[in-house]
């Protein structure tokens, strides 16, 4: 080894690439008169494009890590028909903050994920989960973003590449892999549009 070489400071590991998830829970039963919101069961349309994403996840070989989702009904079916397609188990939490939460409190709950967690999945509602996916997608081209600021429907996911710790990550270092729609996982989905 070389003087130079065995000077060098420890400079320690680079900074892991995280994978953020946000995923607007599949379509529900409408709401009964005098029924709690928070019981809306998913409908046959909403179990197909759970059953669709749990697909993708499988073929992409893509594995949250954890996964954050709301205690509602339709939250839990979702994220409960989604995991099958997980290669490896994931640790879930139901947390009553996410329930029809704003973006500001969608990502103070994400922001305070332990840093060991390199991929999380974040199911929930919107407004709020679509108003956090077009705020952190601000600094990707418009080209890409495009799809996603038109609209995010139910069992809609975009997927983004985060490049600090979730305790301080930014919109600079945050980018937006993709956006998919259930129509762009299940072509007969499109029809009932």
């Amino acid at each position: 080894m070389s003087l130079a070489a065995g000077l060098r400071p420890n400079l320690g590991s680079p900074m892991k690439e995280r994978t953020l998830f946000l995923l607007r829970h599949a379509k529900a039963v409408p709401a009964e008169a005098g029924g709690d919101d928070r019981d809306r069961v998913l409908s046959p349309r909403g179990r197909r494009q759970a059953g669709a994403l749990a697909a993708w996840f499988r073929d992409s070989g893509l594995n949250p890590q954890r996964a954050l989702a709301s205690p509602a009904a339709r939250t839990r079916e979702t994220v409960e028909i989604v995991r099958t397609g997980f290669a490896h188990p994931a640790e879930i939490e139901f947390d009553p903050v996410l329930y029809l939460a704003t973006w500001p409190a969608i990502l103070e709950r994400i922001r305070r994920v332990p840093e060991s967690c390199l991929s999380l999945l974040v199911v929930g509602h919107n407004p709020g989960l679509h108003e956090l996916a077009v705020s952190l997608a601000v600094m990707t081209p418009s080209k890409k973003r495009h799809a996603l600021t038109a609209k995010f429907p139910t069992g809609a996911l975009a997927r983004f590449r985060v490049e600090r710790p979730w305790r301080d990550f930014n919109r600079a270092s945050i980018g937006l892999v993709e956006a998919l729609s259930p129509a762009d996982l299940d072509p007969g989905e499109a029809a009932e549009d």
